[in-house]
Parts: C-alpha cells; structure tokens; sequence
C-alpha cells in the first residue's frame, strides 16, 4: 500500500506522540509537535483551495 508523507506523518504521531522526529542541533521535535505544526501550516491553504473543508 502507498501512503503519503502527510498519511505517515499522522500515523507516526498516533503511534508514537513522544518519540523525536527530527534533530536539528540541539534542538529535538517529537512527532507529536510535528504533526501539529504541519497542520497549521496546511489548514489555510486546504480553506484557500475548497472553503467548505
């Protein structure tokens, strides 16, 4: 099965909330915080394509 960035992104958040997703120096972002920043990201441009979403 096929799945998305998006689709693996969720799924991984799901699974595991508290694990590190990305490092970037010192700095750590569980996939939990990722997915989250992600959505805020992609909210606007979802209602700027289809405002009944």
């Amino acid at each position: 099965m096929s799945r998305n960035a998006s689709r693996l992104l969720t799924d991984s958040a799901s699974r595991y909330p508290e694990r590190t997703a990305i490092v970037f120096g010192d700095d750590r972002i569980t996939y939990e915080a990722l997915d989250a920043a992600a959505n805020r990201l992609a909210n606007p441009a979802r209602l700027a394509r289809d405002p009944a979403w």
